[in-house]
């Protein structure tokens, strides 16, 4: 029923998981761990997610990060009536309503936000995270997901497989997984599975690197996107105060970076409609 495709680096975290998903998936679930040892190969991400999907055997497959514990017993039923509608997507414990035309990550306002996972920081803090998600809501859809855990069917991923060209490292595979499969199907958050994720990611600058690479080589034309919602719609003028904030934090960051060339980012800013917010993030961008 389900082949679960983990790009793996560390002995321990590998067997950690393999015990989580035994004692929690449920009874009479047939299911397969197809870990691919990535410690010593070093390939992409999207090349060792697409080599499990090839070796998959059953008709459900989950992308899951090796540091991820399952926190919910008979978790695969729970996802079953989701992933089995013809129109779903992929499903993940994160994401966002809308995604802007700017550069970024799944995160871009906290009011688009739909989450239900804990994390652990780098100081063994876990924090709970419980956003956009009513108690009596299983999934709610999403344009965009994090990648820690990613779910979808097989005939979803044969239609939409990982970008190995344009992603030749580690990040942005779930957004550019996400956008593609959106074009033709609805992605969703779970509510209903409890998840821990013992890593916060890793934003430095290979994530900078393929981040304005998968946006301007691929995306950029056909975004913004958002989720169509009557109890909670997006306006066009949300989008744009969003974009604009986050183009702001994008030029804040590449400015740390010496061998990317401010200007032609400064330059896009800049034709933001003019406003006293925009007036004062210009300053502060240019500075």
């Amino acid at each position: 029923m389900l082949s679960i495709i983990i790009c793996s680096v560390d002995k321990q975290r590998l067997s950690n998981i393999q015990r989580n998903v035994a004692e929690t998936i449920g009874d009479g679930v047939k299911y397969e761990i197809i870990a691919i040892d990535n410690s010593e190969r070093k390939c992409s991400i999207t090349s060792i997610y697409n080599e499990g999907a090839r070796r998959a055997k059953y008709p459900c497959l989950l992308f899951v990060h090796e540091d991820v514990e399952f926190q919910t017993q008979d978790w695969f039923e729970r996802i079953l009536p989701c992933i089995s509608q013809p129109d779903c997507g992929v499903i993940g414990f994160a994401g966002s309503r809308a995604k802007v035309r700017t550069p970024s990550g799944w995160v871009q306002d906290k009011s688009w936000n739909v989450e239900y996972y804990s994390q652990m920081n780098k100081n063994g803090v876990i924090s709970h995270h419980r956003r956009n998600l009513p108690h009596d809501v299983d999934f709610r859809q999403v344009v965009v997901l994090d990648g820690f855990a990613l779910f979808m069917r097989r005939e979803v991923w044969e239609e939409f497989p990982f970008d190995e060209k344009l992603l030749t490292g580690f990040h942005c595979y779930d957004i550019d997984i996400s956008l593609s499969v959106g074009q033709k199907y609805k992605n969703y958050v779970c509510g209903n599975i409890k998840v821990l994720h013992y890593s916060s990611g890793n934003f430095g600058e290979a994530w900078l690197r393929d981040t304005l690479k998968l946006h301007y080589e691929k995306w950029e034309p056909y975004l913004p996107v958002w989720v169509e919602e009557p109890s909670d719609p997006i306006s066009a003028a949300e989008l744009r105060r969003v974009d604009e904030h986050v183009a702001f934090r994008l030029i804040k960051y590449i400015k740390t970076i010496d061998d990317i060339a401010r200007i032609p980012y400064v330059y896009r800013f800049l034709k933001y409609r003019l406003t006293l917010n925009h007036l004062g993030h210009i300053i502060r961008a240019i500075i």
